[in-house]
Parts: C-alpha cells; structure tokens; sequence
C-alpha cells in the first residue's frame, strides 16, 4: 500500500507541476502616457574638441613583437589605439637586453606621447627612464 501511496502523490506532483507551467500569467497593467507640458529643453552641446593627434610606441622584450604573448597583444593594443585615436604605432625590437634602454631612450628622444615596454626584464629601465623623463608617460605590460 505504501507503493501505491507514493506512486498517486508522485503523479499528483507531476501534474501539479505541469498544470501550473500552463497557467496564464497576469498581465500588469500599464500606465497610461502623461502628454507632457512644456516642449522637452533643446541640448546645447558643444562640438567635440578634436582628438590631439600623439604617438605611441612599444618596446619588445627579446620575444619579439609576434611572440603569441604580451609582445603580441601589446602591439596589438597599441595599433587598435592608434587607430581609434588617429595616432601613430610604432615598435622597437630587443634584440638583447642590452638594447632595452637604447630603444626606451630612441623613443624619448623622439618625444612620443606613451611609451609601453613589455617584460618584467624591462622593469628596471622603464622605472629609470621614467624618473629621468617625468613629463613622458609611461606603461609596462608583464611586470
């Protein structure tokens, strides 16, 4: 008997279940729209200022810039930002790491906007660099 006792509440269950996925659902009512007023105010913006054109540059550690790593998608970054912005990409290779402040260094001399160095190797002369040039701006990718 205990079965067929658990058997008819299972099946009870089934359709209690069933019948109430079928039910209607109320609708809620909606407001009725509020005519407004006073005619909405005009937006009186100014036109955009334009974007300063500017230059950023990368400097790789000796993976290169297509390393399939943070060379890669630093580079990647730069180019999608330079192209957003109407600025100029460019990359410099390490070779070694003797190059690393070289390359910084090229790109301070030619006085470009951001400079983004990619490895924790780089640390050292990015942190150097960026003491000694504190109007330049700097970024490290992986430190």
């Amino acid at each position: 008997m205990s079965k067929r006792l658990f058997l008819l509440l299972a099946v009870a269950l089934v359709a209690v279940v069933v019948l109430g996925a079928c039910a209607r659902a109320t609708p809620t009512p909606t407001p009725a729209p509020v005519a407004p007023t006073a005619a909405p105010p005009t937006p009186t913006t100014a036109p955009a200022a334009p974007v300063a054109k500017g230059k950023v540059c990368e400097v790789t550690d000796t993976g290169g810039v297509d390393d399939k790593s943070f060379n890669q998608t630093a580079w990647l970054g730069a180019q999608m930002a330079a192209q957003e912005l109407g600025w100029e990409a460019t990359y410099l290779e390490s070779q070694q790491q003797a190059d690393y402040e070289k390359n910084i260094n090229e790109f301070i001399q030619q006085k470009y906007d951001l400079i983004v160095t990619v490895g924790f190797l780089l640390g050292e002369d990015t942190a150097k660099a960026a003491k000694a040039n504190p109007n330049v701006k700097f970024a490290i990718v992986d430190y």
